[in-house]
């Protein structure tokens, strides 16, 4: 998986995302998303209906739509931190790996894999991967939170090597009127 994700340049996915409050919550609240990231720059785009992330791969923008509100922050690399210049190649270090019996989500079979990570002072306790085995691309991504909430994070459609909209990773302040601009850099 691994070496399959590292040889994308480009990569535009459709994701959906599930968050549980607790273990006893399975209905959970979810949005849809989309996925834009060049690799070799760092840059990247989340766009879902609550909010926007934009990063040349130096910066990013948080358009936090309901607040009316654009945050900038540095963009920091955390060793072991998962982000979404990493969200396909995380796992290949700084985690224990558990393979697990293989699942099956109606005609796909799924390889399933428990990390946990080696650094305690992780926020999480353990993330479920899997993996569609007759693709070798990642199916879903589970995280459990040490407060036993999860999220989880679905591809629904992902397109390698594409050519991606020149501009696609620059913040354009006119696009979003109206909206408090607060630098935290």
């Amino acid at each position: 998986v691994s070496k399959l994700y590292a040889g994308y340049k480009t990569i535009q996915a459709d994701f959906s995302f599930r968050y549980y409050r607790n273990e006893e919550d399975q209905t959970g609240q979810g949005e849809q998303g989309k996925l834009w990231l060049d690799a070799a720059s760092g840059a990247y785009q989340i766009s879902t209906p609550a909010q926007e992330l934009i990063s040349d791969g130096k910066s990013q923008w948080a358009v936090l739509k309901e607040a009316d509100e654009v945050q900038i922050t540095d963009v920091e690399a955390h060793e072991g931190g998962i982000s979404p210049t990493n969200i396909f190649t995380f796992f290949r270090k700084g985690y224990n790996h558990k393979v697990l019996p293989d699942q099956q989500r109606g005609s796909i079979k799924l390889t399933v894999v428990e990390l946990t990570p080696q650094d305690s002072r992780q926020n999480f306790s353990k993330i479920l991967v899997r993996v569609n085995k007759a693709s070798n691309q990642l199916y879903d991504v589970t995280v459990y939170d040490k407060n036993k909430s999860r999220y989880s994070y679905q591809i629904q459609q992902l397109k390698a090597n594409q050519p991606i909209a020149e501009g696609q990773f620059v913040f354009d302040k006119a696009k979003y009127p109206g909206m408090e601009i607060v630098d935290l850099r």
